[in-house]
């Protein structure tokens, strides 16, 4: 009978979702991402740094300190971080 530790279990869980899971930078904003979640098309536009250009482009441009912003979005929240820390 073979028996683990939880720890020795938790262990090759954690090593086993570090296969699937990671974390890239998109216009400075770290994005944790989920390899299994995501259709091979979004992953590497994401993981080649142009996910959401166009919006991050208009965001550095026009949004200030002090500024509301609503943004309504079903994504990764990329946009509305970087409204927040304009």
């Amino acid at each position: 009978m073979i028996t683990f530790s939880l720890h020795t279990a938790l262990r090759r869980l954690r090593h086993f979702g570090a296969l699937f899971t990671g974390t890239t930078r998109v216009h400075g904003v770290r994005l944790s991402i989920d390899k299994r979640r995501l259709p091979p098309p979004l992953r590497r536009w994401i993981l080649g740094g142009d996910y959401e250009s166009g919006e991050c482009t208009l965001v550095r441009k026009y949004i200030r300190p002090g500024d509301r912003v609503l943004e309504i979005g079903a994504g990764t929240g990329l946009v509305g971080i970087l409204a927040f820390r304009a």
